[in-house]
């Protein structure tokens, strides 16, 4: 995240890699950084303004993303849901906020 100053609180962010299974020959770490691995930020769709996200751990059912959510002064702890919406190979290219399930 880009455009905060130390201290300033943040919002979070999800990533995707790839590169994992596209990698044929052995090479050291640095090499498989350097050439095959990639590393994309994903778009949240339609999460709350008023909610922080500090994203703890993740499960995926179907195609639903369960994520634990630290959201601490702002809204509390939480598991907020979203949909996962796929490019055409099945990569993960956002997700878009349902709901959240809260113990309040």
């Amino acid at each position: 995240v880009t455009g905060y100053f130390p201290g300033e609180d943040r919002p979070g962010a999800m990533y995707v890699a790839r590169g994992f299974l596209s990698c044929k020959k052995k090479h050291s770490t640095e090499e498989f950084v350097a050439k095959d691995l990639k590393i994309k930020e994903l778009l949240i769709i339609n999460y709350p303004d008023n909610v922080d996200f500090h994203l703890h751990g993740t499960y995926i059912f179907g195609r639903e993303l369960y994520v634990i959510n630290h959201a601490y002064a702002k809204e509390g702890e939480r598991i907020d849901v979203f949909d996962i919406i796929t490019t055409s190979s099945d990569i993960p290219k956002c997700f878009v906020f349902k709901h959240s399930i809260t113990l309040k």
